[in-house]
Parts: structure tokens; C-alpha cells; sequence
């Protein structure tokens, strides 16, 4: 009910989530909670997939809401990184409708960019800079960047090595992409269903005309494998690696990386003032590792 106190507690140590309602300590005002009908940013009635409790603007290619939303996360550090593309550049792209989705960001000329607010000659040279860094990131972080509904680092990769181009994995069936390791037939479905909207096509042909990775264009180094499937958190700070470059060595070598400790984790990799996360490990005799010895295993 809408101003009820609750008790919350970080779901995965991380996400805080609710747990039980103060009953005793409801106020007199409250309200249920009315479920909106339509998406409150461009008005198109609210769809409820039947096996979830979320509701979703079905209008994906023109819900201003979501078209910044997917360019945020394909100029994410971890996906594209394109540095100094953040909100208030995106929100102005979109409101004057400068780009639709993210293949527009290659469209962008220095003198449209010097006519937005808050930006000069330097910052559209810096964005631009950015944009043209952006096209040397490799393919599975173009597929992550993508913004396939539950395609996250780990599922790119996997992606990437079964289907080395985007066009191999566009023609790929939900039953061939089940085959793959981690993809059930929930996220095969939302891999078909992304690459067989009828925008598809053109969506590539940008992306294929900025000169984006769209397909494995040189071989990696080979490492070792031994994180293969091992289960992996890491907690405190570490010297030698931000966290993002430590999970990108673990994914290499055949592990994941999750954000809670539990029996199934296989390795902690505590940095310094670890926290919580190091007690739990502790407790339930997971493997604890230093940043040295991690150093090591890579």
C-alpha cells in the first residue's frame, strides 16, 4: 500500500528487497497501489507476459523511454564505453529526435553536435573520438551491447564462439540456440524474436555501414582454462584490476562471476576490506583466494 513502512533487507548482499510490511505501523492514509495502464513516457497500453508480475511498454522502437535506455547501456563501460555519451546528451538526442537507435550515433556530424547545449567544439570532438574508439570493441561486446532481453556478458560470449557472425546467428533457430551452453529456451526465444522484428534488417545495415565488429575478426590469444566451470565472487578492492577487467579473466578462462556468496560458489577472491560477502564464504567453507593468488590461477 502506498505509504506503508516495510523491512528490507540487499537480496544478493546487493539489491534491496522487501521483505514484510510493518502492519502495526500503517498509517491511516494509505492506498492501494494502482498498476498504470499505460507507459506513463508515450502512452501505449501496458502488456503483462503471463509467467511474470512485471508489466512492459510494448512499443520498443518508439517509446522515447526506451530508446535511451538502449543507448545507454550499448555506450556502457562494459559494453561499447563510449566515453562522455552519458544522460543528458542521450535525452537531448532523443528529444530532438537527432537519433533513434544506436546505429544513429555514427550518423552524428561535429557542427550538429557544437548546436547542442552544453557542448562546444571540444566535447563534440570528444564524443566523436569516442564513437570511432567504439568500433574497435570486440563482436561479443557488440552482441552484449545489443540489448538482447536477458543476453548478459557471459551469454554473448558463449554466443560469439557458437556463432562467429551476427548474420550466422540471425539465421540461427530457437532450437539451434537452445544448444548452446546457458541458453535455455527463454533467452532463444528473445534472440529470435529480437533479430525477426521487421527492423532488423536496416538496424544491421547501420551498424555494418558505421563499421562495427559484426563478426569475430582475429583469433585471441590462448590462455588457460582454469576457471572452467568454476563459480566465482569477488568482494573488496583489489590492487592490479578494477573489478570489470577481473571478471573479463575469469570469463575467458571458463568461469562466471556472480554477485552472492552460496554453497554453489567455487572461488571468493577477496580484496582488501572485503566485507560481509568474506564472512559468509567463510561459514559455509567456500574457497577464499588473495588478489596474489588469483594472480596466479590466471
Amino acid at each position: 500500500m502506498l505509504h506503508d513502512r516495510v523491512i528490507i533487507e540487499k537480496s544478493g548482499e546487493v539489491i534491496p528487497k522487501v521483505i514484510s510490511v510493518v502492519l502495526h505501523e500503517r498509517p491511516p492514509d494509505t492506498e492501494a497501489i494502482r498498476v498504470p495502464s499505460r507507459c506513463p513516457e508515450c502512452g501505449t497500453p501496458l502488456a503483462k507476459p503471463e509467467s511474470e508480475v512485471s508489466y512492459y511498454c510494448p512499443n520498443e522502437e518508439e517509446c522515447p523511454a526506451q530508446i535511451r535506455g538502449r543507448i545507454l547501456h550499448f555506450a556502457s563501460r562494459d559494453a561499447m564505453d563510449i566515453k562522455t555519451l552519458g544522460k543528458a546528451l542521450v535525452d537531448q538526442f532523443v528529444e530532438l529526435k537527432m537519433v533513434k537507435d544506436v546505429g544513429d550515433l555514427y550518423l552524428l556530424q561535429e557542427a550538429q553536435l557544437e548546436r547542442l547545449e552544453r557542448m562546444g567544439r571540444k566535447s563534440a570532438q570528444n564524443l566523436l573520438s569516442a564513437l570511432e574508439e567504439s568500433r574497435k570493441k570486440s563482436y561479443e561486446r557488440l552482441l552484449y551491447a545489443l540489448g538482447i532481453r536477458h543476453v548478459g556478458r557471459a551469454t554473448a560470449r558463449e554466443l560469439a564462439c557458437a556463432y562467429p557472425s551476427l548474420s550466422e546467428l540471425r539465421q540461427a533457430s530457437k532450437e539451434e540456440l537452445s544448444t548452446v551452453p546457458d541458453i535455455g529456451p527463454v533467452v532463444a526465444r528473445s534472440i529470435s524474436d529480437f533479430f525477426s522484428k521487421s527492423s532488423a534488417q536496416e538496424f544491421i545495415e547501420k551498424l555494418e555501414t558505421a563499421g562495427l565488429p559484426l563478426r569475430v575478426t582475429e583469433q585471441k590469444e590462448q590462455v588457460n582454462r582454469n576457471f572452467e566451470g568454476l563459480t566465482v565472487l569477488f568482494t573488496g578492492g583489489l590492487d592490479r584490476y578494477d573489478r570489470s577487467q577481473a571478471s573479463e579473466l575469469v570469463l575467458e578462462r571458463g568461469g562466471r562471476v556472480v554477485g552472492s556468496v552460496s554453497k554453489k560458489t567455487g572461488l571468493v577472491v577477496a580484496g582488501h576490506d572485503p566485507g560481509s560477502k568474506l564472512d559468509k564464504a567463510l561459514k559455509l567453507g567456500v574457497r577464499v583466494v588473495s588478489e596474489d593468488e588469483f594472480e596466479a590461477m590466471l
